[in-house]
C-alpha cells in the first residue's frame, strides 16, 4: 500500500516523527493483520506537492485488507495530525503478489537483487531518510559498459 501526503509550502510536515514515530504505530497496529515493512520516502526538492511517501508492506493483497478493516486503524488515522496538517492524503492499494493490482511473480527477485545491491543496512537507510544533507554524497566509480552491460 502506498501513501501520498500532499501539500505545498504553508503546510506543515515533521518527518522525522512520521520516519520513527507513526511508521512504528503503524507496524505496532497493522503488524498483527500481515504489516511486514513500513518505509518513509520524500522528494527532491519542491516535490511538485507530494510531501511523502510512505510504503506500507503486507504479506498478501486481503491483509491490507483486514488491516484497513481493523478497529487498530482508528488510532493510526488520529495520529496524523501529529505530523501534519495536510488534508490531502492519497492511498493506493499495490499488491506486487497479486495478479489483478501487480507486476508477476519475479518482482520479488527483482526486490531481492534490489536489497542485495542497496549498500545500506535498515539503520543506515533510517538515517538517510529522516536526515538533511548539508552537502552532495561521495560519487561512485562508475560501472564499466554501463547501462548498455547488464549487472550481473
Amino acid at each position: 500500500m502506498i501513501v501520498v501526503c500532499q501539500g505545498d509550502e504553508n503546510t506543515r510536515f515533521d518527518r522525522d516523527y512520521y520516519a520513527t514515530t507513526h511508521l512504528a504505530l503503524a507496524m505496532e497496529c497493522w503488524g498483527p493483520y500481515g504489516l511486514e515493512a513500513a518505509d518513509a520516502f520524500y522528494p527532491v526538492g519542491d516535490g511538485d506537492g507530494w510531501m511523502s511517501i510512505g510504503v506500507y508492506r503486507f504479506r498478501e493483497r486481503a491483509d491490507i485488507d483486514a488491516a484497513l478493516a481493523s478497529p487498530e486503524t482508528a488510532r493510526v488515522m488520529a495520529d496524523v495530525k501529529n505530523f501534519t496538517d495536510t488534508s490531502s492524503v492519497v492511498r493506493s492499494i499495490f499488491a506486487p503478489n497479486d495478479p489483478k493490482s501487480g507486476p508477476d511473480a519475479d518482482y520479488l527477485q527483482k526486490q531481492q537483487q534490489c536489497l542485495e545491491r542497496m549498500p545500506h543496512d535498515a539503520a543506515s537507510r533510517q538515517e538517510i531518510y529522516t536526515s538533511k544533507p548539508t552537502s552532495p554524497p561521495a560519487p561512485e566509480p562508475a560501472v564499466p559498459g554501463w547501462p548498455e552491460a547488464p549487472i550481473q
